[in-house]
């Protein structure tokens, strides 16, 4: 690899809990030992864990944590300077407290919070500099998310495929896409729902856009649906992965 970087850490089918706290996890490029191909610098498989006071800098592939059917509590946590993905939760439930989300992105691709096939609540949050989505809601996932300060991002929070995200006393500055969006990118999932309550939107020209019968509330009040061209998106401003 690169002088300065090495693979990671891979947790699989850990029989008891694992603890990491005020730790420093830097240059990291996913466990490549085959058979083995991970993509998180950091993964947890099967493998409860809690980290706490623990920062994640400078990862090169394509998610700086990546935590895969296991229960997760993450406190005060920095994820910093990714190359792709900061979080990605697959299958999994666990709660986000504090913690902050910097520079996720730079070399293409780019969700600060991807979850997939989840449940996860994250509160008193930061997320800024995310070339893509700060929080990414996909295949049948439920997040629960309130104060949160999310700034400089493409979209501010995404909800699809049969997902649903409630958004509550949180602010959304400076997205260049849209502050929330909606919508199927897996036509064998349902649409995607967003509700929020008490949201400050600065600096965001579209604040939401939700796909036809995908839906969108606003303090209860549901916002216009419209075509969205998914594939174009994907193409374009949320293109993933490596460039």
């Amino acid at each position: 690899g690169n002088p300065g970087t090495w693979q990671g850490i891979a947790v699989l089918n850990a029989g008891s809990d694992s603890q990491i706290s005020h730790a420093t996890i830097r240059n990291t490029t996913g466990i490549d030992m085959p058979p083995w191909k991970l993509t998180g610098g950091t993964t947890f498989y099967q493998s409860n864990v809690d980290i706490v006071h623990t920062t994640f800098e400078g990862n090169q592939g394509e998610d700086a944590l990546n935590i895969v059917s296991s229960r997760f509590f993450l406190k005060d946590i920095r994820i910093l300077d990714t190359a792709s993905d900061g979080f990605d939760a697959d299958f999994t439930e666990g709660e986000i407290e504090g913690g902050v989300f910097q520079h996720i992105g730079k070399a293409g691709g780019g969700d600060a919070v991807d979850i997939s096939g989840s449940s996860v609540k994250i509160t008193d949050t930061r997320i800024e500099d995310v070339n893509v989505k700060a929080l990414s809601v996909g295949e049948g996932s439920d997040m629960t998310a309130s104060h949160l300060f999310i700034e400089s991002v493409g979209t501010g929070a995404a909800s699809k495929d049969g997902s649903s995200l409630k958004l509550s006393e949180s602010t959304i500055k400076n997205a260049r896409t849209a502050g929330l969006m909606a919508y199927i990118k897996k036509p064998e999932y349902g649409p995607g729902q967003i509700a929020v309550q008490d949201l400050a939107f600065d600096g965001v020209p579209v604040q939401a856009r939700a796909q036809k019968n995908s839906v969108i509330t606003i303090d209860g009040a549901p916002v216009p649906t419209e075509d969205v061209d998914v594939a174009e998106l994907y193409d374009t401003v949320m293109k993933k992965g490596l460039q």
